[in-house]
């Protein structure tokens, strides 16, 4: 890539430039530099620094730490280094600058070579600009500019820049190169892409950040605090000072440059971090950052901030057919600011704090359901201010049949997963009659899965409309099998059909459960706080590890807090229920939180864990961390309760409980947790109280293979079974469920 250079010289104290060549520098390593980019000019001196043994005392700084002029004779080679490794890449972006001082006693001509290098941490040594020139030095001091560009390249964090400069010739006498002069400054100019880099975040005191904020109502102000973060790739020695100010609309200073904290530093990347609380009036403000660096430029970040008077909204959510609508998510926005967030409760209704609408213009309110806008519309929020809505959702029927024999045949036990928009938005499994019930459904068209031992197959396109709620699905029975299976078909398909027109005739004595959902209407609730309760040996973990095998195989993100038995025994069950958990791990859909080997006196092998059960912070801790790896919102297992509260410690066990449900359902997750009938009753009735949805299990009772019984004690919004159901357990682990009406399971 062509480049150019040019000479100049001063005699004594006079400047006098002389042009003495024309170079052409070939640097093909280095593609043109995107123009539209912002740089950041940054100079590196030559420099002598006695301390920096590890490079021989000659640096690269920022500064020009000019006390007195150093030479030395260049023909043997020079090299200046940055002393530090880059604690963040640094791009260069536009032209590249070289300065070279050189004088000799006696005329000498010879070629002068410059290169500038990357230095990696295992020392290795990649070349960027590489240039020479034939040259007469003599007892004038000559600067040689060097210019190459436009440049693109990227210094990686954790190397290192070097400057190497070499003045080859025949001739004895020596040629010396000066630095360390404000008159005689050797140094290398970079425009790099813009540093540094400035991260400036307003918050209230409760550390929401935002761009509109409350006041308060006694004096009508807002305590907010600013935070700056400044990434510097050179460990923060290019800063000298960093300071806020505050303007409102018509250009007058609340604060001028006040000098902000530094409260932190970070490494890799480098970052210093600053404070500093601000008080705000009612009205709309320009908040700005300033940094100063070494060489006393001002760099700046501003935002625009809002204080204005907030008022409660209170939001009812209701279907076309006037039911509440529990578990949506209802969020507002104001000009593009993400104002709150709730989620509806039992009764449908959402309660939000919202900024008056004469200072922001209209909200924005949405409703969304598994990830899916149900409805988005603009209000006009003047004072406190109610709003009932209705949103379009619908039950929907999907009758699945096969047919055999020239028969249709109800196909029960296959399981149906609707997909809308290209994303699984519910999933059920088909009763005795072929029937799979979904509720709380946006009109729209589905894609529409069916899987059974029987058959399977999908249907794109497949549309809910609010005058047409049932659909009727035809699977053909898979094709090859054997004359002895279609004969055993055959008799299946003719019980079938006596099985329902019996059904039509009486009521039957019995029905069956495949799994705990049918018990709670079809589906497990998502965005709700479910607690099993029962006595010891009543199913309760078991139950639990069925409900997350469930879970998982619908595609949802589970986190499983084992403190009464070892992770790799829960692995080895849900393995028997045919839950492949390498494979879960692996696609970041489960993790383990080991809560029970540190009590139990073992080493814990699992990534998260806790010494203890009642180490609450700690559980917290790894619990957050699980969810922020699965990448969203996710289910979290707690078994169990119990040896968290061991110690009496109840109210700690209730506020662990209740936080961390809440702040599970408020993500649009699931928090299941066992408790045992053995903790204090109080306690158990305030858990009661406050979950969404209560599972009851008892001991075995009655004859037979029924092992014991469970109720369906609460379930909020919910059409649930309301009578206990019977459970088997299966040699697998699974568990299915027998209502036997008019008897005791």
């Amino acid at each position: 890539m062509p480049s150019w250079w040019r000479i100049e010289a001063l005699r004594s104290k006079a400047a006098l430039l002389f042009l003495i060549a024309t170079l052409a520098i070939v640097q093909p390593s280095l593609p043109l530099a995107n123009a539209d980019r912002v740089t950041t000019e940054v100079t590196l001196y030559a420099h002598t620094d006695p301390t920096a043994t590890s490079v021989g005392g000659r640096v690269l700084s920022l500064s020009p730490n000019a006390t007195s002029r150093q030479s030395a004779d260049v023909r043997p080679g020079l090299a200046f280094t940055l002393p530090s490794p880059l604690s963040a890449s640094l791009r260069v972006l536009g032209t590249v600058d070289v300065y070279v001082w050189l004088v000799s006693s006696q005329s000498a001509r010879g070629t002068l070579r410059v290169t500038i290098s990357e230095v990696t941490a295992n020392a290795s040594v990649t070349n960027i600009i590489s240039a020479s020139v034939t040259a007469a030095v003599s007892s004038i001091p000559y600067q040689v500019i060097f210019g190459q560009g436009p440049a693109n390249y990227t210094v990686r964090q954790g190397s290192t820049l070097r400057l190497e400069i070499q003045f080859s010739t025949p001739a004895s006498v020596p040629v010396m190169l000066l630095w360390d002069d404000p008159v005689t400054s050797t140094r290398l100019i970079l425009r790099v892409e813009s540093i540094p880099r400035i991260g400036l975040r307003i918050a209230d005191m409760s550390g929401r950040e935002s761009t509109i904020f409350p006041a308060n109502e006694t004096d009508m102000m807002a305590s907010l605090r600013a935070e700056v973060t400044v990434e510097d790739p050179f460990r923060g020695t290019n800063i000298r000072a960093v300071s806020l100010s505050v303007t409102n609309s018509s250009g007058f200073y609340l604060m001028n440059n006040t000098a902000m904290n530094l409260i932190s530093r970070s490494e890799l990347p480098f970052r210093l971090n600053y404070s500093l609380p601000i008080t705000i009036p009612l009205g709309q403000f320009n908040i700005t950052v300033s940094v100063l660096d070494a060489v006393n430029r001002v760099f700046v970040s501003a935002r625009e901030i809002t204080v204005t008077r907030f008022y409660t909204l209170i939001v009812e959510l209701a279907d076309p057919q006037k039911r509440a609508l529990p578990g949506l998510n209802v969020s507002v926005t104001a000009l593009g600011q993400l104002i709150d967030t709730a989620m509806t409760d039992s009764s449908g209704t959402a309660i939000m704090q919202v900024p008056s609408s004469q200072a922001v213009g209209l909200h924005t309110l949405q409703v969304r359901k598994g990830g899916v806008t149900l409805l988005s519309r603009e209000m006009d929020v003047e004072s406190d201010s109610s709003a009932l809505i209705t949103v379009e959702l619908y039950d929907w029927k999907i009758h699945v049949v096969t047919t055999f024999l020239t028969f249709n045949f109800p196909l029960p036990g296959a399981t149906v997963d609707l997909r809308l928009n290209g994303t699984l938005f519910a999933s059920n499994l088909t009763d005795t009659n072929g029937e799979a019930r979904f509720t709380e459904l946006p009109p729209g068209a589905y894609e529409i899965e069916v899987r059974s031992f029987l058959a399977s197959n999908r249907f794109p396109n497949v549309t809910l409309l609010p005058e047409a709620r049932e659909k009727v699905l035809s699977l053909p029975i898979v094709s090859g099998i054997s004359e002895s299976t279609a004969i055993i078909l055959a008799v299946i398909a003719v019980v079938a059909v006596f099985g329902v027109i019996a059904a039509t005739r009486r009521k039957l004595r019995t029905r069956h459960f495949k799994h705990v959902a049918e018990l709670l209407g079809g589906v497990v609730p998502a965005s709700s706080m479910i607690m099993i309760v029962g006595p010891s040996g009543s199913g309760k973990s078991l139950l639990l590890q069925n409900i997350l095998a469930d879970l998982l195989r619908l595609g949802r993100r589970c986190v499983y807090i084992s403190n009464s038995e070892l992770p790799s025994k829960i692995r080895e069950r849900l393995g028997r229920m045919g839950v492949d958990v390498d494979k879960f791990q692996q696609n970041n859909r489960l993790r383990f939180i080991d809560a029970y080997s540190g009590a139990a006196g073992a080493v814990s092998h699992e990534k998260y864990s806790v010494a203890s059960a009642r180490d609450l912070t700690g559980l917290g801790i790894q619990m957050t961390s699980c969810l922020e790896e699965l990448g969203e919102a996710g289910d979290v297992f707690l078994d169990s309760l119990t040896p968290v509260v061991a110690s009496g410690d109840f109210e700690r066990g209730f506020d662990f409980v209740e936080y961390y449900g809440s702040r599970t359902t408020k993500s649009g997750g699931t928090f299941l947790y066992v408790a045992s009938t053995t903790i204090e009753p109080k306690l158990l009735t305030r858990l009661e109280e406050a979950s969404d949805c209560v599972l009851q299990t008892e001991r075995s009772v009655g004859t037979g293979k029924i092992r014991g019984r469970l109720l369906v004690k609460k379930a909020r919004g919910l059409e649930h079974e309301r009578e206990w159901v019977g459970m088997k357990i299966a040699s697998s682990g699974r568990m299915e469920f027998i209502s036997l009406p008019g008897e005791k399971a």
